[in-house]
């Protein structure tokens, strides 16, 4: 019998639930201005948000692919034992990724022999996959989240 996850619980098949992995790009950031910040704070704002810092910064994202699970999880299988296939399967562990500048050409690298797999299924989602990999890539302030969901 197989069993479903949810949330660290197995779940029989007759209570499974619909699980997908979808990837989120960042897509805007602001600071929360809800709260007026006092003036001798600002200075400490402004630096802290130059040096990447983000204090009172919202990040914005949008849901930029989504996909079956098993779809995803034959990615990592199809990929070779090493760092890319570690860091995707966080999914599976943790249920949550960030994948920025540091690991995007790692994650690409390992990534694109799959493109064209013999699977069609699994190479189409890695195709749309690389594209948001790649805006990663040139965009310095851009990263993805990468999340299991269950619903």
């Amino acid at each position: 019998m197989s069993l479903a996850r949810n949330n660290g619980t197995d779940l029989a098949p007759e209570h499974a639930q619909a699980r997908t992995v979808r990837v989120h790009r960042l897509v805007r950031k602001f600071v929360d201005s809800a709260q007026s910040v006092p003036d001798d704070a600002k200075d400490v704002l402004y630096y802290t948000l130059s040096v990447g810092h983000h204090t009172g910064v919202i990040d914005c994202f949008e849901c930029v692919l989504s996909m079956p699970v098993e779809v995803f999880e034959r990615i990592c299988a199809a990929l070779p034992e090493g760092e890319a296939r570690y860091k995707l399967e966080g999914v599976m562990r943790h249920s949550e990724i960030e994948l920025g500048k540091a690991q995007v050409d790692i994650v690409i690298d390992a990534l694109e022999p799959l493109a064209s797999a013999a699977d069609e299924e699994v190479a189409r989602y890695v195709g749309l996959f690389l594209e948001q990999l790649r805006i990663v890539r040139e965009e310095p302030s851009v990263y993805v989240m990468v999340r299991e969901v269950v619903s």
